[in-house]
């Protein structure tokens, strides 16, 4: 992985093992890497819409064309609040979108 990053999210897809969004220490951030676990190889995918961090994945099947969905949990004024703006994967063109 070639951005460290900690509060980032999960994911699982087909032997890729993705690493979304986080916090890089100094800033939250849009980055999304996976890893191959075949080639056992580290690479740079689409980058989410928005910086995120805290945040949770997963794939939800029966959508077309669209793979993992990401939404965001924050926290704002000492509470929890959730971030009403998912992304979804759309690996035909390797683009997260707000939409499926």
């Amino acid at each position: 992985m070639d951005t460290p990053r900690s509060n980032f999210a999960i994911e699982v897809l087909e032997g890729m093992i993705f690493a979304i969004g986080g916090f890089d220490g100094f800033n939250t951030i849009s980055r999304v890497e996976c890893f191959d676990t075949v080639s056992e190889q580290w690479y740079k995918t689409a980058s989410l819409n928005i910086n995120r961090s805290a945040l949770s994945a997963c794939v939800i099947e029966g959508l077309p064309n669209v793979k993992p969905y990401i939404s965001e949990r924050n926290r704002k004024e000492g509470g929890v609040g959730s971030n009403s703006k998912p992304n979804f994967l759309h690996p035909e063109s390797n683009r997260y979108s707000l939409t499926y």
